[in-house]
């Protein structure tokens, strides 16, 4: 069982929890965790719509007849909790026509912190396991980890689209994730391990993790992205023109984002998910850590698997594509895929804090020379919010000669977290998001 910790007794109102409430808390605490999660995703409505609009009657009446609230009813604690916060019980429903704001605060500050405190505890009994690179012991992976029991919550929160002004396909996700579901993302990442200093070579300081999200946690995640993502990239080479709007399929009136683009096969590219192969970033507050100015490339699809062993594994998608020597040439430019396969098109950075100050991540719109900001081009700062996402496009150069970096494929660099008393850490997980090749 796990005991209601000391400091559930007080709101951060400063308003004391009365003790029906303190003895509800202590009944929920005890209740097993699907019903737990169903009864708290209810009461958090409940409360927070009284303590929004006090006066509003639908919200002050719970119909005791209603099936909904029957069964929340139902849980241990949750009816103590509701009277200690003000509802009075009646004939035909729970009324609180006459409850304090503050009490009711109380109760719903207390309530969060209990959540919080299960999802802390459950979270460090969690087990962390090793996932074995493609390739077995010849790879050049660096060690990678999953949280087979991690999970977001059931109901997430409202995440509204922002384009990035002035940034071909680039664009802010927010709340994307609740502050207290990112907060387990970087106690999971910090149990997994950070290497510090592997990717010098690559430009970056910063240490890393590579986490491999399970099935069930990365289609939580992309079930919550999808309807503000393009459904699908339309691909066209420099030497042909891009698709009239008319020439373009749609879904409920969005057409495909367009990308112009060599060294690829042309065509239709839909969405798929995300690459499960995820990586976390986490920058010292001591402003040293930074990643220079760089291009991200598309990527494999990838998923975790079982190997001969019954060891889990990553398993990555198998297509090839054309070398240095034929790449941009009609008569040699030459890719290989199967049916199945999935190729990146954006990158996501998704911020899991935001207490520093500096951090930003900084685009540069427009060509530039290798991967140097041209002198005097635009550039443009994006602060990280806790729970938000940013997204912008790949290129598909592979460092190939005779390609080059789409307009849309975002040269970028992460600025280093400004040295403070505090020295406040930034973490940011990378993932990518995928779509199928073209048929």
């Amino acid at each position: 069982t796990l005991a209601l910790p000391d400091e559930l007794q007080l709101s951060s109102s400063a308003t004391a929890l009365t003790t029906e409430q303190a003895a509800g808390l202590d009944m929920l605490s005890e209740v097993g965790e699907a019903d737990f999660d169903a009864a708290v995703s209810v009461l958090v409505k409940v409360l927070d719509n009284l303590i929004a609009q006090p006066d509003e009657a639908r919200y002050r009446k719970l119909r005791t007849s209603n099936g909904k609230i029957r069964t929340l009813l139902a849980t241990d604690g949750v009816r103590p909790l509701l009277v200690g916060s003000g509802f009075v019980e009646e004939a035909d429903a729970l009324n609180a026509e006459r409850a304090d704001v503050a009490t009711v605060q109380a109760g719903l500050e207390g309530l969060q912190r209990l959540k919080a405190s299960r999802a802390a505890a459950a979270q460090a009994a969690a087990p962390i396991l090793r996932v074995r690179p493609p390739g077995g012991a010849t790879s050049t992976f660096r060690p990678m980890w999953q949280a087979p029991l991690f999970r977001l919550d059931s109901s997430g929160p409202q995440i509204s689209r922002h384009d990035v002004e002035g940034v071909d396909g680039a664009f802010v996700l927010r709340d994307v994730l609740s502050g207290e579901e990112a907060a387990r993302m970087v106690a999971t990442a910090e149990r997994m391990g950070f290497e510090v200093g592997e990717g010098a070579g690559a430009g970056r300081t910063s240490a890393a993790v590579s986490w491999c999200f399970h099935e069930g946690l990365a289609e939580q995640l992309i079930r919550r992205m999808a309807p503000h993502l393009p459904w699908a990239v339309a691909i066209h080479s420099p030497d042909s023109a891009a698709p009239r709007h008319d020439q373009l399929p749609d879904l409920h009136g969005a057409p495909p984002w367009v990308r112009r683009a060599g060294g690829v096969p042309e065509g239709m590219y839909t969405l798929d998910g995300l690459n499960c192969r995820m990586r976390v970033y986490r920058y010292e507050g001591d402003g040293a850590d930074r990643f220079l100015p760089h291009y991200d490339e598309v990527w494999p699809g990838s998923r975790l698997g079982l190997d001969a062993d019954s060891e889990t594994n990553l398993e990555q998608d198998g297509w090839r594509y054309s070398s240095a020597a034929t790449a941009g040439d009609p008569n040699g430019d030459r890719w290989a895929w199967s049916a199945t396969d999935r190729i990146s098109q954006l990158t996501v950075l998704l911020y899991l804090n935001d207490d520093f100050d500096g951090g930003e991540t900084v685009l540069y719109p427009g060509q530039h020379v290798d991967e140097q900001p041209a002198e005097g081009c635009v550039s443009v700062s994006v602060r990280p919010v806790t729970g938000s996402m940013l997204c912008f496009g790949q290129s598909f150069r592979f460092n190939r000669a005779r390609v080059e970096h789409g307009a849309d494929a975002l040269l970028h660099e992460g600025v280093p977290v400004a040295p403070s008393a505090a020295r406040g850490r930034k973490y940011v997980l990378r993932t990518d998001i995928c779509y199928t090749m073209p048929y």
